[in-house]
Parts: structure tokens; C-alpha cells; sequence
């Protein structure tokens, strides 16, 4: 961890907004990743429908992927 810092602003106690985000630096032949291969994987999409702006709600969950 570089740096971080916590505070909760009371607007956010009913409607949480949650950004997350991972970064490293590697190198390229060193670089594994995962995959979920086979019938039966189940792929979780969560988030609530992306607002008419496309900003709000999970911005890649929409009522056409439900």
C-alpha cells in the first residue's frame, strides 16, 4: 500500500458507492491470469441497471443482460 486514508460521509449511509481498483507493475512473461473454462462456471454480473446518463448504477449491468 502506498498511502490511504478512510472517512465516512454521512450521505453514503444508505447508499453506499463502493469504487475499487487494483494495480501493480510486472513483468510481461511473468504476467498469469485465471480462467473459468467448462460448462457449470457460473459468471456473476451485480450491480443495479446503469442510469439513462450511463454513469449511474453498475455501468456494465443493464436490464438487456438480466
Amino acid at each position: 500500500m502506498v498511502g490511504g486514508e478512510v472517512y465516512f460521509e454521512n450521505s453514503y449511509n444508505t447508499n453506499p458507492l463502493v469504487n475499487a481498483m487494483s494495480v501493480g507493475i510486472m513483468k510481461k512473461d511473468e504476467l498469469i491470469s485465471a480462467v473459468a473454462k467448462g460448462v457449470g462456471n457460473p459468471v456473476y454480473i451485480v450491480g443495479s441497471s446503469t442510469g439513462k446518463d450511463g454513469i449511474h448504477g453498475a455501468t456494465f449491468a443493464s436490464s438487456d443482460i438480466t
